[in-house]
């Protein structure tokens, strides 16, 4: 192919890059759980009322964070 397409995609796509990506991908989805629930205490404090749309969000989160955890488990 091209020497220099090779070149560039060996430096750039390496297993670093996969190590980064996963672990940014990771850490934002723990700050976004962290900002959806404060805005769901900010509201139950405020305003008095439940905002069940963004509890059913971070639930959604969690099992799919606990069900890749034992995924992953089983098969390491």
């Amino acid at each position: 192919m091209f020497p220099i397409w090779a070149s560039f995609r060996e430096r750039v796509f390496d297993e670093r890059f996969a190590l980064h990506r996963y672990k940014s991908t990771s850490h934002a989805s723990v700050v976004v759980a962290v900002v959806m629930g404060a805005w769901v205490l900010r509201d139950l404090l405020v305003h008095g009322r439940m905002r069940w749309d963004f509890l059913i969000l971070m639930g959604i989160m969690a099992a799919v964070k606990i069900g890749f955890m034992v995924w992953y488990r089983t098969r390491d």
